[in-house]
């Protein structure tokens, strides 16, 4: 699970069927509210780059 640092959303990524679906949630009390999904092709580059970057922080 990560931090998005500009908006406090945060993020999940989950291997599902040799996918690899990020999704970006806003946590609430009532249900979480889902911001984007999308399918990452090299998951581990992405989260190396975002993290990197200062754009992700590990939660």
């Amino acid at each position: 699970m990560f931090k998005d640092a500009e908006s406090s959303s945060l993020v999940a990524v989950r291997k599902t069927n040799h996918r690899y679906p990020v999704v970006i949630y806003v946590p609430r009390e009532e249900a979480n509210r889902v911001v984007t999904v999308y399918h990452a092709s090299d998951v581990d580059r992405l989260i190396r780059r975002k993290l990197g970057r200062g754009v992700w922080t590990k939660e």
